[in-house]
């Protein structure tokens, strides 16, 4: 069993939140306030969801295959090695900084 008190407590809270599909996403956002769009940032698909982030986005090709096995799915990503969990984390927080310069690039 994997201790996730062995990662730190930014990497635990990400990981929990997307485990729990928690995460400040378009999608989840949406069901919080309505209109709130629900779609990708990145790619505009219908819904930015955790799995879409985590294993579909096209924009976030480059950052997958750095940082999750070669054949990534939520079991091996979100539930994994510590230090699997720590690129998950890491790749968390790299797609939302890409987010966060695409949305001042609009502004």
């Amino acid at each position: 069993m994997i201790k996730i008190r062995t990662i730190s407590r930014k990497e635990q809270v990400t990981i929990f939140r997307l485990r729990t599909q928690h995460a400040p996403l378009n999608y989840h956002l949406n069901r919080i306030k309505p209109q709130h769009p629900p779609m990708c940032p990145f790619c505009n698909d219908q819904f930015e969801t955790t799995d879409h982030l985590l294993l579909h986005c096209p924009n976030l090709d480059d950052l997958r295959q750095d940082l999750f096995p070669p054949t990534p799915d939520i079991t091996n990503i979100l539930y994994s090695t510590t230090d699997q969990l720590k690129n998950t984390s890491k790749f968390y927080h790299m797609a939302m900084g890409r987010r966060a310069n695409a949305h001042r690039l609009l502004d």
